[in-house]
Order: structure tokens, then C-alpha cells, then sequence
């Protein structure tokens, strides 16, 4: 059965717009082997956002390890990656939703956390 577009006005916002934020299939996690193979640090990889469930912070973290790894610690190049995939992935869990500004907020604060530390 065909649904027209906008048939249902009050599911708008709530759709999930942009791609996940995969962990790259060449990441190492060992945090054996130090901050840039154990994700999100000492942040929670997967943080709850009130009441509305969990967004998935692994493949932002891996990806701004990666990149620091490759590129030296802190370098505003791979923060700036770090900040934009993490907003991607609110994005991609919560779209334009009620949850959506708190998850921006904790995708503020880890990249806030990651500018601070350098």
C-alpha cells in the first residue's frame, strides 16, 4: 500500500535523517593499548539521553581515535570531525525529535572535553 507524501504530519521531526556513524571496520578497540583504541575514554560510549533511550557514540569515538592516532594528539582537524559525527549520529537516532537537544548537549560536552584536555 502506497502512503502519500505528508500523509502523517504528526510523525514530522521525528524521522531519522542522516546515516549512522559506523566504528570503521579497521579500528582496534584495546584499551590495553591506550586512549586511542578504548572509544569514548572515560566517557560512556553509549550515553542515555533522558527518557528517550541511548545514542551510539562508538563510531564518532573511533573515528576521532583514528584520526589522532594518525595525526597527533588534538588537532582541531580531527575534533571538528569528532564534533560533526557526533551530531550526525543524534541525528541518525533521534532525527529532529524531542531528544534531540539533549543529545546535542552531550555531543557538546564530549567535544568540549576532547578541546579542553589538548
Amino acid at each position: 500500500m502506497a502512503v502519500a507524501a505528508g500523509a502523517f504530519p504528526f510523525l514530522a521531526g521525528t524521522a531519522q535523517a542522516a546515516a549512522f556513524v559506523p566504528i570503521p571496520s579497521n579500528y582496534v578497540y584495546d584499551p590495553n593499548r591506550g586512549a586511542w583504541h578504548d572509544y569514548c575514554t572515560l566517557s560512556p560510549d553509549k550515553p542515555v539521553v533522558p527518557p528517550w533511550g541511548q545514542v551510539d557514540f562508538r563510531g564518532p569515538c573511533a573515528n576521532h581515535d583514528m584520526c589522532e592516532e594518525a595525526g597527533g594528539k588534538n588537532t582541531l582537524r580531527c575534533d571538528n570531525l569528532f564534533f560533526r559525527l557526533m551530531h550526525q549520529q543524534c541525528d541518525h537516532t533521534f532525527g529532529t525529535g524531542p531528544a534531540r537537544g539533549p543529545c546535542d548537549f552531550i555531543a557538546d560536552t564530549y567535544y568540549n572535553a576532547v578541546r579542553s584536555t589538548g
